[in-house]
């Protein structure tokens, strides 16, 4: 049972670049049952033979699924590190699993580890490494960039559906993810290291050093083998088949003889699990093992064939996590072989030594008992059931109805879901969707009920703003200020104990069950103290958005949406919140909650509101490149708008139908709908909305090449007394300036620039590394190559938005320190600017 300890090289690099880590783990007894592998893929700087090819990330990405395949079949676990590029390969191989519906496949992955892994890109020599890309050709360089679509796609998907993984199934499965950055590394900022990862922190070095510890006590080595420890293989008890032990039969298992059996094991000091009516094989086999390594339990099986492995693996996994310090745990559930109960009187046991294992309520004992918490069945355990009651039926034809059928709350626990589907046999079960529960039903969920009903105030208030939050991490949750620790800690205590919520991972789940029972002004007043929540960790308007907050955000909104108090945190989205996670790019999490307002839109039957929310999204959309989904919201919009007679939505939609246009292409259309809005704003007598459709027009103008008919559009946008510091009438002013450079007006062109410039200097704007950039060059052609070098460091320096804008500046930055320009001396004085 040893760990595959799988190290996997960056870009033009090679196994080589692991020697350090190769040689300390070699030398530590604590990993002694590690084995070092390499996987290695192809990454030459140029390929030169012609009958070869670099190969792609996503082929990599393939090449290390048929590696882990063939070299680590032995391996009970395993760890993948990886440096720099390396990583991009694997969040692709994990992306790939998930979206081919292969989850389970990552069940023997214990954790993914990334030193330097340039998840958000690197900018690092971007004009350099733009002027070799025609030379070197390197697809694999190519997803290093900023932005690149694959990259984000996959980082997202590892994001969503590995790290905020809620269950384990073909479509995501819980993989723990440690990012960590090199301290002084200037190849790959910490800001793409960490990404959004929640897991990992700062190192030493730089980044190659981050990956060469001189010594055990090297922070990067500790940081690896911290992970490693939790998955080294010990020695484990051998766990005991009863059945095949005792020699019973079919009959079953004497009582006299479990009774004897578990006390000589309790009388030899051996700490035990005794489970009944699970089968010992496929994955309660590798689970019991593994909690067996992990504990030095020893577990004691029953077999009831009918029984279902992944319902036992999971209540054997909750029963052990939850008994530390009993010597022995009772799980007693699903089919009972036998009564905890009689056996614990049987053992005439110590109060402090049993826990009965249930998923409904503590035993009537004479003894205290412990009511372990079983967590909600996940979709492949939901299925699993279904498939079983529909063979026993005969009737496995209809599976997907009865699962599309299924009440959340009756498929929380095994028992309700047996109970409802026993029902189903005698009722249709379109009739038993909603409560009142056949009396089968209920009586395996009243118990859930009672003891929500038995909290105090306090902790109902605790679980319903758990509830709210619905498995957001907890670091997640207290990063962003949402939740005060010190305030829920002895709460989230006693819910825990009372087996109401679980701890998966970093995250509090609440099983729909529990979620059910809380009454509806509970959870209305803990969506209204969550959005409370969130307007004081937002901060006051313009102010920076924290990466935990910006997580948090699309559940929440979802959450509150689902529980019907979507009115109390909707006007702080709307508000401007979801605006600065656009501006400070985080454009998943505004993608996700500009999905959730659109929804509480639907509800509230706004379909003004909708049509332009709708119509925002759908150019955010297109601007991160999936026109196809972009024209699908437009044409929901469309249909949303139906008999409603409103020139203002209509000039919307035909400024965004020609903005869509005009990335795909398509002028003449998209002049042909820029030119409607335009009349329509104009009947409008909207001055702003005049404004937008002229800018608009001028930039399709523009893209096209036709610089005269752009700055006719963009002149006329001026004079519709827009204020000279509003951010759209900058933008309109440096593309004028643009076009008059073009048109040989470059007086014009500088006088223009020179003005924008003095205005937004006095404080950050998007637009000033665009516009000092253009004013550079015109300096460089006017003969001034140092002022123009020094604009250029200005706008270096600014850091546009833009990749493309960033880009062509560090080139000009790069080019004049090296070259000058045009021959000049390179202390050539200019006019001041700005």
């Amino acid at each position: 049972m040893s760990v595959a300890l799988v190290l996997v090289h960056g870009l033009f690099s090679s196994a080589a670049v692991w020697s350090h880590f190769d040689r300390l783990v070699g030398g530590d007894p604590d990993l002694a049952d590690v084995d070092v592998l390499h996987f290695e893929y192809a990454s030459p700087k140029v390929e030169l033979n012609s009958a070869r090819r670099i190969p792609s990330v996503d082929d990599s990405a393939r090449m290390l699924d048929t590696y882990l395949q063939l070299r680590t079949e032995r391996h009970s676990s395993i760890v993948l590190a990886t440096h720099s590029q390396g990583g991009l390969v694997v969040q692709r191989y994990l992306a790939r699993k998930l979206r081919e519906g292969k989850g389970l496949d990552l069940a023997r992955i214990g954790h993914v580890v990334l030193f330097a892994c340039p998840s958000n890109g690197s900018e690092f020599l971007g004009a350099l490494r733009a002027f070799a890309r025609p030379v070197l050709g390197n697809v694999q360089e190519k997803e290093l960039r900023p932005l690149v679509k694959p990259v984000t796609e996959a980082l997202t998907d590892v994001l969503n559906r590995v790290v905020n993984a809620k269950g384990e199934g073909p479509s995501e499965y819980p993989v723990p993810v440690h990012a960590y950055a090199g301290e002084q590394d200037k190849v790959v900022l910490p800001q793409s290291a960490l990404s959004h990862f929640p897991h990992g922190g700062m190192l030493p070095g730089d980044h190659f050093t981050i990956v060469r510890p001189e010594d055990r006590d090297a922070m990067a080595y500790l940081a690896l083998k911290r992970h490693l420890l939790p998955l080294v293989a010990r020695k484990a008890p051998a766990a005991v088949d009863l059945r095949a032990a005792l020699g019973v039969g079919k009959g079953g298992i004497p009582r006299s003889a479990v009774v004897d059996s578990v006390r000589g094991a309790l009388d030899a000091g051996e700490r035990l699990v005794v489970l009944f009516g699970l089968p010992r094989s496929g994955r309660t086999t590798a689970l019991c093992d593994a909690v067996a390594d992990a504990t030095a339990w020893r577990s004691v099986f029953a077999h009831r064939a009918r029984d279902l492995d992944a319902v036992g693996a999971r209540l054997f996994a909750e029963a052990v996590r939850a008994a530390a310090a009993p010597r022995l745990v009772v799980l007693d559930d699903v089919v009972p072989g036998m009564e905890a109960a009689d056996l614990a009187r049987a053992l005439s046991l110590e109060p402090d030594t049993v826990v009965v294992a249930t998923s409904a309520t503590r035993p009537d004992l004479d003894l205290p008992a412990w009511s372990i918490a079983v967590d909600p069945l996940s979709p492949e355990e939901i299925r699993a059931l279904v498939e079983e009651d529909a063979r026993v039926r005969a009737r496995p034809d209809d599976v997907d109805r009865v699962l599309g059928l299924l009440p959340p709350p009756v498929s929380s626990l095994p028992g309700a879901l047996r109970a409802f589907l026993a029902e189903g046999r005698r009722t249709p079960l379109e009739l038993l969707l909603d409560p009142p529960w056949p009396e089968s039903v209920a009586r395996e969920l009243r118990p859930v009920a009672d003891l929500v009903a038995g909290l105090d105030r306090g902790d109902r208030e605790v679980l319903a703003t758990f509830a709210a939050f619905a498995g957001v991490p907890l670091s997640v949750l207290i990063g962003a200020g949402l939740v005060d620790r010190a305030a829920v800690a002895p709460g989230l205590r006693r819910l825990i104990d009372a087996a109401l919520v679980s701890q998966v991972d970093d995250a509090i789940v609440v099983p729909a069950v529990v979620v059910s029972v809380l009454v509806a002004d509970e959870r209305r007043a803990a969506a209204a103290g969550v959005a409370a929540a969130v307007r004081t960790a937002a901060g006051p308007a313009g102010s920076a958005v924290g990466p935990d907050l910006a997580a948090a955000l699309p559940v929440v909104a979802r959450t509150a949406l689902a529980a019907g108090a979507f009115g109390e945190l909707a006007p702080v989205l709307r508000g401007g919140l979801a605006d600065r996670l656009n501006r400070q790019g985080y454009w998943p999490e505004y993608l996700a909650v500009t999905g959730v307002l659109i929804d509480g839109l639907d509800a509230e039957d706004d379909r003004v509101g909708a049509v332009a929310l709708r119509c925002r999204l759908a150019r955010k959309v297109a601007q991160q490149g999936d026109s196809r989904m972009a024209w699908s919201l437009l044409h929901e919009a469309e249909q949303h708008v139906g008999d409603l007679d409103s020139a203002e939505v209509r000039a919307t939609l035909h400024s965004h139908r020609a903005f869509l246009a005009n990335l795909d292409g398509d002028f003449g259309f998209a002049l042909s709908e820029a030119g409607a809005g335009l009349e329509l704003q104009r009947g409008l007598e909207d001055e702003r909305g005049v404004f937008v459709a002229h800018k608009l027009l001028g930039n399709i103008h523009l893209r096209r090449g036709d610089h005269a008919q752009a700055a006719a559009h963009f002149g006329a946008a001026l004079g519709c007394g827009i204020p000279a510091d509003a951010p759209e009438r900058v933008e309109a002013e440096i593309s004028l300036a643009w076009c008059e450079v073009e048109l040989g007006r470059t007086r014009e062109a500088t006088v223009r620039l020179d003005d924008v410039i003095r205005r937004m200097w006095s404080g950050a704007h998007t637009e000033l590394p665009r516009a000092l950039h253009l004013r550079a060059l015109l300096a460089e052609d006017a003969g001034f190559p140092a002022q123009a070098l020094d604009l250029a460091r200005r706008a270096e320096a600014e850091r546009a938005r833009e990749p493309a804008v960033r880009e062509a500046v560090a080139r000009m930055v790069w080019r004049m320190e090296r070259f000058g320009a045009g021959g000049a001396p390179a202390g050539t004085p200019g006019p001041e600017v700005g």
